[in-house]
């Protein structure tokens, strides 16, 4: 018989999910290893609203220098229709935004379905997906 079929479910699952990962953060600091912390960076524009992506898109550039991004000045609360969006990208290393157009095609939620060119180096090759 498993032995770990005996220890009821609940407590396995509070084992797996509160105990063994500082247990295992534990035995790397133990042996050396650095730990695993992602680095974590903000990019924005002052004075505006910024959207990086879907879940289905990812705005990172193949080489992972740029994030595409676009960009809207603060809105009212209704919207008329009229509004652009800036449309580019944010250099990762300065955090600098690089405009390429504006758009009226975009929305709050999914942005302007913005996405690189497979192959393509040039960061000026955008395309709406």
């Amino acid at each position: 018989m498993d032995i770990l079929k005996m220890i009821p479910r609940p407590v396995r699952r509070t084992a797996r999910v509160h105990v063994l990962p500082p247990l295992l953060r534990t035995v790397r600091w133990i042996k050396g290893e650095k730990p695993c912390h992602p680095d974590v960076r903000r990019f924005g524009v002052e004075g505006s609203e910024c959207f990086q992506g879907y879940y289905d898109i990812s705005p990172v550039s193949d080489d992972g220098e740029a994030i595409l991004a676009h960009v809207v000045k603060h809105a009212p609360c209704r919207l008329s229709g009229s509004e652009s969006a800036s449309v580019g990208y944010f250099e990762i290393n300065s955090g600098q935004f690089i405009e390429i157009a504006q758009t009226g095609l975009w929305s709050w939620q999914l942005g302007a379905r913005l996405m690189w060119v497979p192959g393509q180096e040039k960061r000026s090759h955008l395309t709406p997906s």
